[in-house]
């Protein structure tokens, strides 16, 4: 029986593969950190932007009320076409404050 013996280009190989296997372990542990880190630090204000976002669409919808009361009270035609910008304004407003409390809500 002969022994085979195991060449320079196949140690090279699988001293490469070793290597390159360690590093994305080791990588993938920082990024895990990083994202861990980036998370914390995101949640501190992510709170203000939700309540910030909320108070636009208020006084969004309340100053658009108003303006669209004084169109129509002075008998203006384009009393439909504010109505659907302001409220396409306050919609978009509302949207993105759910997209934030989905997208950054850690459970």
């Amino acid at each position: 029986m002969k022994k085979r013996s195991i060449t320079k280009i196949q140690r090279l190989t699988l001293v490469t593969a070793g290597a390159t296997l360690i590093g994305i372990l080791y990588s993938h542990g920082q990024v895990n950190n990083a994202l861990n880190e980036a998370v914390t630090e995101v949640s501190g204000w992510v709170t203000n932007l939700k309540r910030f976002l909320l108070a636009l669409a208020v006084i969004g919808s309340l100053y658009g009320g108003y303006r669209i009361y004084t169109k129509y009270m002075n008998g203006d035609p384009d009393v439909g076409k504010s109505v659907a910008s302001w409220g396409a304004g306050v919609a978009f407003l509302l949207l993105v404050y759910f997209v934030v409390d989905t997208l950054f809500t850690v459970t």
